[in-house]
């Protein structure tokens, strides 16, 4: 199907009436709070995401929604994209610069957004208005969004009603210029089901996303009746083998877990450039359900309800770890602690306050040197490091 931005003024068109599917029971439904923490999730990290762009002055921004829904509960509430076009058109810069596209595979969903985001206040302050378009995900629906367009920072988010569409392809083509962000819905349970199932014919879209050598293996490890939350991790460390191959440094997961603690799905976030991932990891931190000793964020959203007691790995994230990681990745270097925040920063959970409190420590404890400009400083305002000061790491971490 070509790609059409446009959406024609009429109605969609008579259609058969047919038994509601698992879309249209989803907005009838009272939204529920796992949908509210992913949407509060995609705005944080779309806006800092915007926050770090606006300040190498672009020409334009693009938002990418392909999977955009109806805009609207049936009881009234936003879902996100009118609850990010109201972020949008508030603010004091992104009308005149940010080309927002939704699609989704339901004509009739993209009319009723349609109608929803013209019918906003914010509309009339749009210096390019929303565009949409309907049809399902795929290689030549990205093409054409591409085609002769100039390259422009693009943030795509990718929210489907399982796995279908969402591919290794569809995430390298938003992804292969500067700029350009990538959050999705990685339907953990529906893929493990599929997987489990040898007759499934649905696994080709798995195989898509994975790759089928690591599609075989996950097979495999299921087979043999592997524990859950080994096979969860599996799952998650062939998505991040998957995004390695088209230039994603990594691969950051928030989990969200069912009343029973087993993982329903997660939201991904896959980028070129480490920044990224420090603003979808704090993102994701505002809305962790728990933490480990030291504030360090869990990233996983449990349901309401789980009342068993939460059992935290003994082999899990600390600040003790933290700083041996820190001297491990930069022994002996001069460090800002931006650059110290980046060397640490994939793979992990620790956020910005993690590695201050770690790099405090070292100062204090461990033979680490403060210096500011070519003067050596100490740390001041109760163990806070002295604005605009860099760190010379130890060569060496002897902690507990």
């Amino acid at each position: 199907m070509p790609f059409d931005f446009s959406v024609p003024a009429g109605p969609p068109g008579a259609v058969r009436p047919e038994c509601p599917d698992r879309e249209e029971r989803f907005f009838t439904n009272a939204r529920t709070p796992a949908s509210q923490v992913k949407s509060r999730i995609a705005i944080k990290t779309f806006l800092a995401w915007s926050g770090v762009m606006l300040s190498r002055r672009p020409v334009a921004l693009r938002y990418l929604d392909l999977y955009c829904g109806k805009g609207l509960y049936d009881d009234g509430t936003p879902s996100t994209p009118v609850e990010l076009f109201e972020k949008v058109a508030a603010h004091e810069t992104l009308p005149s610069l940010l080309q927002m596209i939704f699609n989704d595979r339901k004509k009739k969903y993209v009319f009723n957004l349609r109608d929803h985001l013209i019918a906003h206040p914010g509309f009339a302050s749009m210096k390019h208005k929303p565009q949409f378009s309907f049809g399902p995900v795929s290689q030549d629906l990205i093409a054409g969004l591409r085609s002769g367009i100039i390259p422009t920072p693009t943030f795509a988010f990718l929210d489907p009603f399982g796995y279908k569409g969402v591919t290794q392809d569809v995430i390298r083509m938003v992804l292969q210029d500067f700029g350009c962000d990538v959050l999705f819905f990685f339907s953990y349970h529906a893929i493990k089901r599929v997987l489990s199932n040898p007759n499934n014919m649905l696994r080709g879209h798995v195989e898509a996303l994975l790759g089928v050598g690591r599609v075989a293996g996950l097979r495999e490890r299921l087979n043999d009746g592997a524990h859950e939350r080994e096979n969860e991790a599996a799952m998650l460390r062939a998505l991040g083998d998957s995004m390695n191959e088209i230039d994603g440094l990594s691969v950051l997961s928030f989990a969200f877990r069912r009343r029973s603690g087993a993982a329903s799905h997660h939201l991904a976030f896959v980028s070129k450039n480490v920044r990224g991932y420090q603003k979808a990891k704090e993102a994701m931190k505002l809305e962790s359900s728990w933490f480990y000793d030291g504030g360090i964020p869990g990233l996983e959203f449990i349901a309401p309800g789980y009342e068993n007691r939460l059992r935290l790995d003994q082999g899990g994230p600390s600040i003790t770890k933290l700083m041996h990681l820190l001297v491990c990745n930069n022994r002996g270097k001069l460090v800002t602690r931006q650059g110290a925040y980046d060397s640490v920063t994939l793979g992990t959970p620790y956020v910005e306050t993690n590695v201050r409190e770690a790099l405090v420590g070292l100062i204090r404890d461990h033979g680490a040197r403060i210096f500011v400009g070519n003067s050596e400083r100490g740390l001041v305002r109760g163990s806070q490091l002295p604005t605009g000061s860099s760190i010379l790491m130890p060569r060496t971490f002897r902690g507990g």
